[in-house]
């Protein structure tokens, strides 16, 4: 998750909240993560991994640029569960899509 003390602060200033919507957003971060993840597990086959990988980034970027402007909980709150979403997506099907690619005798141990 990218969310951490540091932003505790911030979050205070712009929501006039404390910690209870911090660990809120950081669950539905931690939600997104946990939904991009089962969508993986269920994939049958590799095809198309790549345009995922390329539509998860765009939708992380998305994200993450809709909770950097937003001053509505509610609306910041959208945007932190496609961010987290995004990211895991891009994470995960990137190193699927690279041990694919890569010959098993290159493979590390």
């Amino acid at each position: 998750m990218f969310l951490d003390s540091h932003h505790l602060n911030i979050i205070s200033r712009i929501f006039q909240s404390g910690v209870d919507l911090f660990c809120f957003l950081m669950g539905d971060s931690g939600l997104g993560d946990l939904i991009g993840d089962i969508y993986l597990i269920n994939r049958k086959c590799d095809l198309g991994l790549g345009k995922l990988i390329i539509i998860s980034t765009i939708t992380f970027t998305l994200g993450l640029i809709g909770f950097a402007y937003s001053h509505i909980v509610l609306i910041s709150v959208l945007f932190i569960f496609f961010t987290g979403l995004g990211m895991m997506i891009e994470l995960v099907g990137s190193n699927t899509l690279l041990q694919i690619i890569v010959d098993d005798n290159k493979r590390a141990v």
